[in-house]
């Protein structure tokens, strides 16, 4: 679905394990030139070779019919940076959009450094919310002791996760919803609205329902991170007017006032 789509569609089309034609294993570039072939021959040719993508087409959202792709994309989505397409290490930050990041990425989109230097105008629509690391907070994951044993994953996936959620066990691979409180401690979604009180189950700090972020959010909830994410910079903007000096006229210099007489 198209909702699924962002700044992270190119993590999913990196890595699809679905063959083209003959059985192949396709690479990025490989889905990206069929789709590419599609748009330009408007037949059912099967060929991964031929045409360039065009900015329009690359940024456009790409609709996601089959449940085997969507699976793949939201699996792909939650293991990767939304900035760098690299892989998520930690120390993890998340914005208020539920979008998850490297801090290296993040530091260097926000100056403008590394392969930031001439693409962050291009990010400006999807990541213009964040302009200092005060928009992003970092998240603690319960480790998966079965990714560390390379274990296949209990929901049918190529292999465990690398995060479990700490109560309920259930994995952080896309298929089951996580939230992160305001803590940074991160749980699936079921396990918060099931809990009697509003406290972290990690470091028992509590938390309010208002302020806790959907990762990768999708649909209505989507629509409703990002008017929380419009409403914050409104806020911003009117703070940072009202914190501005009110600006005084120069005064002309004072003669110099002439002895009191005794």
């Amino acid at each position: 679905n198209a909702e699924y789509m962002g700044a992270s569609e190119h993590s999913f089309l990196r890595a699809t394990p679905m063959g083209l034609d003959g059985g192949t294993i396709p690479t990025r570039s490989d889905v990206l030139r069929r789709a590419s072939w599609n748009l330009s021959q408007r037949d059912d040719a099967r060929s991964t070779r031929g045409a360039q993508l065009s900015p329009a087409f690359v940024n456009r959202p790409i609709d996601i019919t089959s449940s085997s792709l969507s699976v793949q994309f939201r699996r792909s989505q939650v293991a990767h940076c939304a900035l760098s397409d690299l892989p998520l290490t930690e120390p993890i930050m998340c914005c208020a959009l539920g979008r998850l990041y490297n801090k290296d990425a993040i530091v260097e989109y926000i100056t403008g450094h590394g392969v930031f230097e001439t693409k962050k105008s291009e990010l400006i629509q999807d990541f213009g919310h964040i302009t200092s690391l005060r928009d992003v907070f970092q998240l603690h994951f319960h480790r998966n002791p079965l990714y560390e044993e390379g274990v296949a994953s209990a929901d049918n996936t190529d292999a465990a996760a690398m995060f479990v959620c700490a109560v309920s066990g259930l994995e952080f691979n896309g298929l089951h919803e996580f939230v992160a409180l305001p803590c940074g401690h991160c749980f699936a979604a079921k396990t918060i609205e099931n809990i009697p009180v509003s406290v972290c189950a990690m470091c028992s700090k509590p938390f309010d329902s208002t302020n806790v972020v959907p990762i990768f959010p999708r649909g209505e909830k989507l629509e409703h991170r990002k008017q929380i994410v419009q409403q914050q910079i409104l806020h911003k903007s009117q703070t940072r007017k009202k914190s501005l000096p009110n600006a005084q006229p120069p005064q002309p210099p004072q003669p110099p006032q002439p002895p009191q007489q005794p």
